[in-house]
């Protein structure tokens, strides 16, 4: 697995995530609660591999939750 670290504002990744997900999260009807504390603008790991893991973790938060709510929290 390769990994190509780069320096790139996480809370943008995480945001388009966020609306990727968000015809599932209605269809099931659950509302998406985003928290975004202060910290770093940017970091620097592998973007493919941030944006993977945290899609992963919100479609299956957005597949399997029914009538209630996912909360997004992003803290340095």
């Amino acid at each position: 697995m390769d990994v190509a670290p780069t320096r790139f504002d996480p809370v943008e990744v995480l945001m388009e995530c966020v609306e990727t997900i968000g015809p599932k999260a209605s269809e099931n009807h659950v509302s998406i609660q985003v928290e975004i504390a202060q910290g770093p603008a940017q970091v620097c790991t592998d973007v493919s591999k941030f944006r993977q893991c945290a899609l992963n973790l919100q479609t299956n938060a957005a597949k399997f939750t029914k009538n209630g709510a996912i909360r997004v929290a992003l803290r340095a």
